[in-house]
């Protein structure tokens, strides 16, 4: 998952620099920090989007539940995100029984 990770940020980071230089090659004048945020929510959708694509192909069905990859997925989201330490967001989850805190 990690190195899907990588690829996913690097693909971001060119699907960023196509856009940019689209939208501010020719300006006279820019915001710097426009492209920066642009490229932090690209590499979150793609990698969130790869997240669940990659893990309902490694794992379709896990111990005969077919249901285990996207609640895996929705773990390692939720993880990486920093929700799942979140006071109300996190216990209202039952993802303690996957991966205990």
């Amino acid at each position: 998952m990690r190195i899907v990770m990588l690829i996913a940020s690097a693909a971001a980071y060119f699907i960023n620099a196509f856009i940019a230089k689209s939208k501010y090659g020719n300006a006279d004048e820019m915001n710097y920090e426009a492209p920066l945020t642009s490229l932090v929510w690209i590499t979150s959708f793609v990698s969130i989007a790869l997240t669940y694509v990659i893990s309902s192909m490694i794992i379709p069905t896990l111990g005969g539940d077919a249901s285990q990859w996207w609640k895996l997925a929705t773990d390692y989201f939720l993880r990486h995100a920093g929700w799942r330490h979140h006071p109300r967001i996190g216990k209202g989850l039952h993802i303690n029984r996957i991966a205990p805190r």
